[in-house]
């Protein structure tokens, strides 16, 4: 599979060669502190100090930083994904990054469905998974496709694209504090203030259009859309695209998007459950 990028948009810091937004010292000493800290209450709150900290000191500039093996370009506010992965990469979702270690090897099939800047796509793709990263917001899209040129991924697809209900346009409603929980759904009680039209296609459609076959791992993280992909997907794509494994964030379900009620439906039987995401599984016998 070759890596490209689609759409691809000059703005800003994407011009900028990587290596250019080296830390200060100051914020290099913050950032390195923070990545030794301890799981558990100290180590978060003594994170979440040094980080207001060094993120006065950057005053907005990116940091261009090693992270899961990969160069990576990080704003350290404005999207949540992205500070973590800057300040505390060991502290990022270690059970379903454990998860993947134990299942991914070379050849291995992945969907990153909101991908964000990639902490997912980049984990699993130094695996030797072949991934299919799907990022509808512009900004976003952009940092994971420069982070994808700076290095060596030809095993990774990233596409500029929402997945939803149905192909064409659909209205992304911004999360204005933290881009990571944006959806194409209204999140009850949210604070949105933007929002602006994306292309969206189906997950078969994403499936068919990249000869992708069945994936072994679909990946969901597209707040409170997930049943909207999902009950479609199921009622109308080939039992051949049904991924092995399917993982949805815990905190979503509703009376509209019952992404659990769909998979037990669909005949996939839950396999872990984490802090914020779980893991359904449809063994072989029941495909």
């Amino acid at each position: 599979m070759t890596a490209y990028v689609s759409e691809m948009r000059r703005e800003g810091f994407v011009e900028v060669p990587f290596g250019i937004f080296a830390p200060t010292n100051a914020a290099r000493f913050g950032i390195a502190l923070t990545r030794r800290l301890p799981p558990g209450w100290f180590g978060r709150r003594a994170a979440l100090v040094i980080r207001r900290v060094v993120r006065w000191v950057l005053a907005g500039r990116p940091v261009d930083t090693m992270v899961f093996g990969a160069r990576m370009r990080l704003f350290a506010s404005g999207n949540t994904c992205e500070g973590r992965i800057l300040f505390t990469p060991h502290h990022f979702d270690p059970e379903e990054l454990e998860f993947l270690d134990a299942r991914v090897r070379a050849g291995f099939k992945f969907v990153d469905v909101g991908a964000n800047i990639g902490p997912y796509t980049f984990f699993a793709a130094t695996l030797g998974a072949h991934v299919l990263a799907y990022e509808p917001q512009p900004d976003l899209f952009d940092r994971l496709a420069f982070n994808l040129r700076q290095n060596n991924l030809p095993n990774v697809k990233a596409i500029n694209c929402a997945l939803a209900d149905r192909d064409g346009d659909v209205v992304m409603f911004i999360d204005p504090k933290n881009k990571g929980q944006s959806s194409i759904q209204i999140m009850p009680g949210g604070e949105i203030l933007n929002s602006l039209k994306v292309n969206a296609i189906t997950l078969q459609r994403a499936l068919e259009d990249e000869g992708f076959g069945r994936p072994d791992l679909v990946k969901l993280d597209v707040e409170g859309a997930e049943g909207l992909i999902l009950e479609p997907f199921f009622r109308e794509a080939p039992k051949t695209l049904w991924p092995v494994m399917v993982m949805t964030e815990r905190t979503h379900r509703t009376a509209t998007n019952d992404a659990a009620g769909i998979l037990e439906r669909a005949g996939y039987t839950l396999i872990l459950t984490t802090r914020l995401n779980v893991v359904y599984e449809r063994l072989p016998e029941t495909a």
